[in-house]
């Protein structure tokens, strides 16, 4: 029989032999996962008596052929909260955190919010958590995305705040919002080969692919922002490394201000705020 630290140790091993860049905490989550542990038992209880099991050794195998945590657990952790994961959903990244605490410090308590490119949902839901006044319409042209950011909304309590259409860009969209935020497809096409493994194999495409040049979102979506911005109102955007001038280019030539770029904790200029 092996303790839970021993198991702990072996799995770490196995997972920074393979070349994962974070095997402790991986260790940790698939242990707890594959078990049915808290994470931190392997520090708080590591004699405790543990076996390994078919059911860790999948996972472990899983995360060894790149699969990431989130996707073997369906679950992953962004803005304090919860959200399920799949194949058919971008997993939430820490990035996207600079986006909604832009967004939050912007807008009043009771602000219409639209998400464009909904995903899991993670961007309206969490700041609705934050704002207890606030309402939101997310959209997203995948159905199946749509059917992950719904289950999300329900698990936190806030389907009742929120409401999901399917719609490409913005074709479904009636009336004003206060707030619009969006984390696009910004990677170009010829790029997407070459992003990491976990990414590239596990992350829907459609939810990568910017185009050629990664920009074609922005294209599409800034001329029309103009008809559901209300007075006074912003919009948040998500961009990639070294897009800032290209998207504040395309922003001005719609007639919109830049009011900021918003760097994230990695210093990298990663949202844009624009306004009537």
């Amino acid at each position: 029989m092996a303790t839970l630290g021993a198991l702990y140790a072996q799995t770490k091993r196995r997972l920074a032999g393979a070349g994962m860049p974070s095997p402790d905490l991986d260790a940790k989550l698939l242990i707890s996962y594959a078990l049915g542990c808290a994470p931190n038992d392997v520090h708080l209880k590591p004699d405790m008596t543990a076996v390994s099991n078919e059911a860790l050794e999948e996972v472990i195998q899983r995360r060894i052929a790149h699969e990431p945590v989130s996707k073997i657990t369906g679950s992953r952790g962004f803005y304090g909260l919860e959200f399920e994961v799949t194949p058919d959903v971008l997993d939430p990244r820490a990035d996207t955190e600079t986006l909604v605490d832009a967004a939050r410090a912007a807008c009043k308590p009771d602000a219409r919010i639209l998400d464009i490119c909904t995903g899991t949902g993670c961007i309206p839901l969490a700041l609705l958590s934050v704002l207890p006044s606030a309402t939101a319409l997310a959209v997203d042209v995948s159905e199946a995305a749509l059917k992950v950011a719904t289950r999300n909304a329900a698990r936190l309590g806030l389907q009742n705040r929120i409401t999901f259409i399917e719609s490409d860009w913005l074709d479904g969209v009636e009336g004003l919002f206060d707030l619009i935020t969006c984390n696009p497809p910004y990677i170009p096409t010829a790029d997407i080969e070459m992003l990491d493994a976990d990414v590239r194999l596990f992350d829907p495409h459609l939810a990568l692919d910017g185009g050629a040049d990664g920009l074609e979102p922005y294209r599409i979506i800034c001329p029309q922002i103009r008809n559901f911005l209300r007075g006074g109102g912003k919009a948040f955007f998500e961009i990639g490394a070294a897009q800032a001038r290209d998207v504040i280019k395309i922003v001005a030539d719609c007639g919109l201000q830049v009011d900021a770029v918003i760097r994230d904790l990695g210093g990298n200029e990663r949202v844009v705020c624009v306004s009537k």
